[in-house]
């Protein structure tokens, strides 16, 4: 974990799922949340293939 000044922590920018998160979308595997607010949940998902996407 990298810290910031002062030795705060720094937020990561991938948040485990809960339970009540989709772990597929659209034939996505989905594998953790982006982040959420107004215009809704963002994931981090992957193709079939393995290659990296975001989902909202």
């Amino acid at each position: 974990m990298t810290t910031e000044p002062f030795g705060a922590p720094s937020p990561s920018a991938f948040q485990a799922l809960t339970p009540d998160d989709p772990r597929e979308i659209g034939g996505y595997r989905v594998c953790a949340r982006l982040g959420a607010g107004g215009m809704g949940r963002f994931y981090l998902a992957y193709t079939p293939a393995g290659a990296r996407s975001r989902s909202r």
